[in-house]
């Protein structure tokens, strides 16, 4: 049976959310945590890769009213359809993009936290969610070594001190939701959708959070060589880049 959420008058924001599961890494923290996040969302929209383990596919779809299966294209594909996938239902709510192996670890480690930033109107069409020091520093090395050079180039680029895009999670207006869903295309959306924001004259801010930080269900298969564990992911940040420099 799916969860009912009660709406009440602070709920003032939707999640938007991917899952690519498909050792159900996630399964046990579905269980535990969806009913929180159907009480502190409005609405949460879940686009569920097609390599999904079925067992996470199935609670997902007893646990959150709005589920889509979607075929498994890259990260970049599913967080375009997820945004998508909202813009189907006319809502005027602002919207917080998040990986959902990221607000499953936020909403275990620093629930209070996500309700104060979920209870809280946008200053800003675009808001960077990145991560504190101690957030930031949690992840693993190679992460750290490259992305801070990601984020630097970022932060010239955007006129934003310390600016931490590669964190992956963002809260934006509807209004903006809707024109970056309709004009997405680059290959990674991390520096492409404040990119989009900026291009339309909107206002872009940023906020650290200790949510963001890095647990177990977090983790992607690295190479087994170090060396190219590095290289791999001076490759990802090129490809984060390269839409501010086209």
């Amino acid at each position: 049976m799916k969860q009912i959420h009660l709406q009440n008058e602070r709920d003032i924001m939707i999640l938007a959310t991917i899952i690519n599961d498909p050792h159900k890494k996630l399964l046990d923290d579905i269980e535990l945590f969806s009913q929180k996040l159907n009480d502190i969302f409005s609405e949460i929209y879940l686009c569920i890769s097609d390599f999904t383990d079925l067992s996470v596919i199935h609670l997902c779809k007893e646990m959150f009213s709005n589920t889509k299966i979607i075929e498994r294209k890259g990260a970049a594909h599913a967080r375009r359809s997820v945004l998508n996938f909202v813009a189907e239902h006319d809502s005027s709510e602002d919207i917080m993009y998040c990986d959902f192996d990221r607000v499953l670890t936020w909403i275990k480690m620093f629930p209070g936290e996500l309700e104060v930033i979920t209870n809280k109107k946008l200053d800003s069409d675009y808001v960077v969610l990145g991560r504190t020091k101690e957030a930031f520093e949690s992840h693993p090395e190679s992460w750290q070594a490259t992305e801070t050079i990601t984020n630097k180039i970022s932060s010239k680029y955007f006129g934003i001190n310390e600016l931490d895009i590669t964190a992956g999670a963002s809260i934006m207006s509807a209004h903006a939701a809707s024109m970056i869903a309709h004009k997405s295309s680059h290959s990674h959306t991390d520096c492409e959708w404040p990119y989009l924001v900026k291009k339309a004259g909107d206002l872009i801010s940023s906020k650290k959070v200790n949510g963001l930080l890095y647990m177990d269900i977090n983790s992607v298969n690295f190479p087994e060589e170090e060396a190219k564990e590095y290289f791999s992911r001076l490759e990802l940040s090129q490809k984060i880049l390269s839409v501010l420099f086209k």
